[in-house]
C-alpha cells in the first residue's frame, strides 16, 4: 500500500512539472491557402446535344467539355463544323446541328473559326485574327453592328458582311 502511495506522489509531482510545459509548447501554425474562386461565364448549348440548357461553367472551358456537360452529342450531331479546343466566350447560344441539316448563309461572328470568317468577303486572314483576339479580349458581340469596333472593319466592309453574319 506504501509503494502505491510513493508512486501515486511521483505520478503526481511528474505530472505537476510536465503538464505546465507541454500546455506552453507553441502550437504550429498552418498557412491558409487562398480560395481561388473560378471567374464562370454563361453559356447556352442546343440542339443536337442530350442535355440542352443554359450552363455556367468555368472562363476557358471548351466546346468540347460544354458538349459533354450536356452529356454529349446525340448520334445525329454534326460536331466536323466546332472547333472543339477552342475556348468558348461568354453570353453566347451554340447550336449543334444535325447531319443532314443545310449549313446556314450566315456566319456567327461570335463563334466562327478563323477559317470561317476568311470565307467572308472582305475579311483576310489578318482581320480575321483580329476579330478572335477581339472576342478574346471584349468578350461576344452583342450585335452584328460591333464587328465595326474591330480594326480594320469599316463602313464599307460592314456593309458587304452585314447580310452574311449573326451573333
Amino acid at each position: 500500500m506504501k509503494k502505491i502511495k510513493v508512486g501515486l506522489f511521483v505520478l503526481f509531482l511528474l505530472l505537476l512539472i510536465f503538464i505546465p510545459k507541454l500546455l506552453n509548447k507553441p502550437v504550429e501554425s498552418r498557412k491558409l491557402q487562398p480560395i481561388v474562386v473560378p471567374e464562370l461565364i454563361k453559356v447556352e448549348i442546343y440542339g443536337e446535344v442530350n442535355l440542352p440548357g443554359v450552363y455556367y461553367v468555368e472562363s476557358g472551358t471548351t466546346y468540347e467539355k460544354l458538349i459533354n456537360y450536356a452529356l454529349g452529342p446525340k448520334l445525329e450531331a454534326d460536331l466536323s463544323t466546332i472547333n472543339l479546343k477552342e475556348p468558348i466566350l461568354d453570353s453566347i447560344r451554340i447550336e449543334i446541328k444535325k447531319k443532314d441539316e443545310p449549313v446556314t448563309q450566315k456566319v456567327n461572328i461570335n463563334t466562327a473559326s478563323l477559317e470561317e470568317l476568311v470565307m467572308l468577303p472582305s475579311i483576310g486572314e489578318a482581320t480575321a485574327k483580329r476579330i478572335i483576339e477581339y472576342r478574346q479580349k471584349n468578350g461576344a458581340f452583342l450585335t452584328i453592328s460591333d464587328l465595326k469596333q474591330v480594326s480594320g472593319i469599316g463602313d464599307q466592309t460592314f456593309e458587304k458582311l452585314k447580310n452574311l453574319i449573326t451573333v
